[in-house]
């Protein structure tokens, strides 16, 4: 009888483990679709960044598909786009801006990130 207890007790364990990997797994995946409906996305960054390289190497237009549509300013001599994350990234509770800086024609360069 009680080994029967244990396994129900360990099988209960690992299917609590399962769901807990997938909701944090689903709450801390990046999609176009979650980026555009959330507005803070601090959660979604690691996740973005992992998937797309860091973002280096692509245009302005396909972070317009992917992140959609921000303006491009001139800031200290470098071309760069800001994108709202507010917190949630890692261990940072302060709201940040996720920055895009661009070579001359228009290639991310590096990604780096501001407290607002």
């Amino acid at each position: 009888m009680k080994q029967i207890s244990h396994r129900r007790a360990l099988l209960c364990g690992v299917i609590g483990i399962m769901l807990f990997s997938g909701i944090f797994y689903y709450r801390h995946h990046f999609t176009p679709a979650r980026w555009a409906a959330l507005h803070h996305r601090g959660n979604l960054v690691g996740s973005l960044l992992r998937q797309y390289d860091g973002l280096t190497g692509m245009d302005e237009q396909a972070l317009d598909d992917l992140l959609g549509p921000v303006s491009t300013e001139d800031w200290r001599g470098e071309r760069r786009r800001c994108y709202w994350i507010g917190s949630g990234r890692g261990l940072e509770w302060f709201p940040e801006y996720m920055v895009l800086y661009l070579h001359e024609d228009g290639i991310v360069s590096r990604v780096d990130f501001e407290w607002a």
